[in-house]
């Protein structure tokens, strides 16, 4: 599962806890090293490699890679509708054919 602008981690806990193979992209590279933290304490296999520093328009991962994408608290932060456009059409090309998008997270 992906978290696009995952920050520091707040909506990570319930995945890291229960097995997922997590990844996260967050713009802020502070964020990027708390959620590291976070996963290696939390879920010691879970590469903290799998968190980087990226925009959620420009995301560092093949098409077709995740079942599940979570996005909370970003999509607001658009400049404008094109960039609005372009995270959201960017969070469903890393997506599977069929799997699931949860802009506002869980």
């Amino acid at each position: 599962m992906l978290d696009i602008g995952c920050g520091g981690g707040r909506n990570l806990h319930y995945f890291l806890q229960n097995g997922f193979e997590v990844f996260g992209a967050d713009h802020n590279t502070d964020a990027v090293l708390a959620v590291q933290s976070l996963s290696s304490a939390l879920a010691p296999n879970n590469p903290t490699t799998n968190f980087t520093a990226a925009a959620a328009d420009d995301l560092p991962f093949a098409d077709n890679e995740f079942d599940l994408a979570i996005s909370s608290a970003v999509l607001h932060f658009a400049k404008d509708e094109a960039h609005f456009e372009a995270m959201v059409a960017e969070a469903f090309r890393v997506l599977k054919p069929g799997a699931i998008f949860c802009p506002a997270g869980i």
